[in-house]
């Protein structure tokens, strides 16, 4: 899957050099076998941005977290443990705005790149 999202990415890039890309990491859930194949396959995909595509936007999801680091009940869906509920919807739509509006910002009025690359912490 990595690889798969390596291809896209390359496409993109050759179709639309000046395109501000951002790859979601999957989205934690409340099991935590789960979510530990979701940690190991989202630093795989942070490690190949970083690697080769250090402009597009990696973002964290560390505030759909609980204390236990799994997914926060108040943003899931009620008695199911992977999916978001409409809080966590609205949180996620948030958070995306929240992330496209600084990226296109830091863009269009600075003339050095942002650090808003693979790296970045969560905005």
């Amino acid at each position: 899957l990595v690889r798969k999202l390596q291809e896209k990415l390359s496409a993109i890039e050759k179709l639309c050099p000046n395109a501000n890309v951002f790859v979601v990491p999957v989205l934690p859930t409340r099991i935590r076998a789960m979510n530990e194949h979701i940690q190991f396959y989202n630093s795989l995909v942070n490690r190949m941005l970083q690697q080769n595509f250090p402009s597009v936007s990696f973002f964290g999801v560390h505030s759909f977290l609980d204390r236990e680091g799994l997914l926060d009940r108040r943003v899931a869906r009620n008695n199911d443990d992977i999916h978001l509920g409409k809080r966590g919807i609205a949180q996620y739509v948030s958070m995306m705005n929240s992330c496209v509006y600084k990226k296109v910002k830091s863009r269009k009025y600075s003339k050095k790149p942002q650090g808003t690359g693979a790296g970045s912490k969560e905005p």
